[in-house]
């Protein structure tokens, strides 16, 4: 109860505080509308259809594009995990390289020479 009160809450301040800048006149009305003029448009675009027509274009869009990231990057993510040569040139590794021997780090550091010029550089 009290978690839902507080979620009431949340949304009820935001509404305010959202009411009260469009009341102060900061920015336009393009770029900051009233929640009415919001509430209103959402309407219409659901009575005319014009809401559902683009969220299928979104979600058209959005797979596409999932699609393609997919296509393009499970053959990459095979290849370099199969072949040296296509991790060394085409990997992330090969661009950024992170220090992999972070324990190596603290040895260097409390005195072993066992690493020493060695770390954060392979």
């Amino acid at each position: 109860m009290r978690r839902t009160l507080l979620a009431v809450l949340f949304f009820v301040a935001l509404l305010a505080i959202w009411t009260a800048l469009v009341r102060a006149n900061i920015w336009s009305p393009v770029l900051l509308p009233s929640p009415r003029a919001v509430l209103d448009y959402l309407i219409n675009s659901v009575r005319d259809g014009t809401l559902l027509q683009a969220t299928a274009v979104t979600l058209r869009r959005l797979l596409l594009g999932y699609f393609i990231g997919l296509a393009i990057g499970l053959p990459l993510g095979l290849l370099t995990a199969s072949l040296t040569f296509v991790e060394d040139t085409a990997s992330s590794r090969s661009v950024y390289r992170p220090c992999r021997a972070s324990v190596g780090c603290r040895w260097r550091y409390s005195g072993s020479d066992k690493l020493k010029g060695r770390c954060c550089s392979s």
